[in-house]
């Protein structure tokens, strides 16, 4: 009896205890985060914001302020094909134009002048045309003479044939070539385009000017000098004009003129270093050694 109780008491301790131990591993799962949940999130994951649609205006202006010039390019270029009518078609093809001078200029950097040449042809080709008057001054005007001073000389007349083309109809961007050609000392070139020039407009004082100069390249004083009178002519006020005329006149032999044309200089402005020099040289050729030294004082 005694051992059958014993036997009945260590069966009840073991029910017990496994009793125990399932309450427990039951609490401990049930106290478990489930596969996927985090205490204190959603279930689901989270939703991606949608992704903010420039406008058109937002896409040019992010397009033109990216840093390199390459990915500007690029970047304006997608912007032109997606919006082909955009009003900001033409500044897009300028400012491609004007990165382009950039890269075209680092290629000179970096010994690639061929390279250099292609791209700059490509601003003449491909930049906006007519031509605006910043657009043509900042970035077509100085190409020829980039490429002519850094070596490229065949490719600097190409180009510069591509802007007379494209310039054709514009008397002031003409003169600007032509300005090039005497900075070279072209001057069958240079009086060429100042010609064109004036014949688009026969009034300029600018035109005849540089006509005046090409001549005097060429060592044709005399139409230098019809050139310069002419230019005078039509605006009385240009200082310039007077004073190539007036160091033509002395170069010439004729002093007497040049001083004349001095004096109006100086009356108008005795602070004229070139004209007071003009006129003292004049006065010295005339043999009026007396005034000459009293202005050589001055």
């Amino acid at each position: 009896m005694i051992a059958e109780a014993a036997y009945e008491q260590g069966v009840m301790k073991k029910a017990v205890l496994i009793f125990l131990v399932l309450f427990l591993s039951a609490g401990a799962i049930a106290q478990k985060p489930l596969p996927g949940k985090q205490r204190g999130t959603a279930s689901t994951a989270a939703v991606k914001p949608t992704p903010k649609i420039l406008t058109e205006k937002e896409q040019f202006e992010a397009a033109s302020a990216l840093e390199l010039a390459p990915e500007r390019i690029s970047a304006l270029q997608k912007f032109l094909t997606d919006f082909p009518e955009s009003g900001n078609r033409i500044p897009a093809q300028e400012l491609i134009a004007s990165s382009r001078v950039l890269v075209a200029e680092e290629k000179l950097l970096a010994g690639d002048p061929a390279g250099a040449a292609e791209t700059f042809k490509l601003v003449v080709e491909e930049g906006p045309k007519p031509y605006t008057k910043q657009f043509f001054n900042e970035s077509i005007a100085k190409i020829p003479s980039t490429l002519f001073w850094r070596g490229s000389r065949p490719a600097a007349f190409e180009i510069a044939g591509l802007i007379e083309k494209n310039a054709a109809d514009n008397p002031a961007q003409l003169l600007e070539l032509a300005n090039f050609y005497i900075s070279i000392e072209n001057g069958s070139e240079a009086l060429r385009v100042a010609q064109a020039a004036i014949a688009l407009d026969a009034n300029s004082a600018s035109a005849y000017q540089t006509l005046a100069l090409a001549h005097r390249v060429n060592f044709d004083l005399e139409e230098s000098v019809a050139a310069y009178a002419k230019a005078v002519e039509l605006d009385p006020g240009s200082v310039n004009a007077k004073r190539g005329l007036a160091d033509l006149k002395r170069a010439l032999g004729k002093p007497g003129e040049a001083v004349a044309i001095y004096r109006e200089l100086l009356a108008a402005n005795e602070n004229d270093p070139p004209a007071r020099s003009g006129l003292i040289l004049a006065l010295f050729d005339e043999g009026n050694q007396t005034e000459a030294e009293s202005q050589l004082a001055k």
